[in-house]
């Protein structure tokens, strides 16, 4: 697992695209990835202090994305995290495709995000679990979910869109 302390975090020489990339393809990873955001000094999972991924100021408008994960065929959680793209020309939060494998987000917030808090990578043959999220003050909340997405006690707010999805339907449940 890897562990992030509360705080701010974001790629300082961003020139363009994507700052944060994860692709269970890569060896190194192992079978299974699991990332815990908001601990505070102590070590202990705190979320009234988040981990919060964003763009610099100086570099927002060309940050297109802030996290793709790609989980090909592995489990990815990702949790304790919040993500803020403060490209004002259309940014997203973090994109995701499951090719077989599961991406469950707990504990997330996606605010700001002019494009997508979350995007669904049309295809996604695998499973993709959103608990206690929150998708607020962007463009389109969740994108491009269906019928392998399951949202359980999700906040959507202020969003132009909270939800699109693709052909079916997603399960949610609040």
């Amino acid at each position: 697992a890897v562990y992030i302390k509360a705080g701010e975090y974001s790629l300082p020489r961003m020139s363009t695209g994507t700052a944060f990339t994860v692709s269970m393809g890569d060896t190194q990873y192992g079978e299974s990835l699991n990332v815990k955001g908001s601990y505070n000094e102590s070590g202990v999972q705190d979320f009234s202090k988040p981990t919060v991924i964003t763009t610099q100021e100086s570099n927002a408008d060309v940050t297109s994305l802030l996290m793709d994960v790609a989980a090909n065929n592995k489990p990815v959680t990702i949790e304790g995290l919040t993500f803020i793209n403060k490209n004002s020309n259309g940014g997203t939060g973090m994109q995701a495709s499951t090719g077989g494998g599961k991406v469950t987000l707990k504990n997330a917030g996606f605010r700001g995000n002019k494009a997508n808090g979350l995007n669904i990578v049309s295809g996604s043959s695998g499973k993709i679990l959103l608990v206690n999220t929150l998708f607020a003050d962007g463009g389109t909340g969740l994108n491009g979910a269906d019928s392998r997405t399951t949202v359980v006690n999700a906040t959507f707010a202020n969003n132009k869109a909270d939800l699109t999805t693709s052909a079916s339907v997603p399960s949610v449940y609040n």
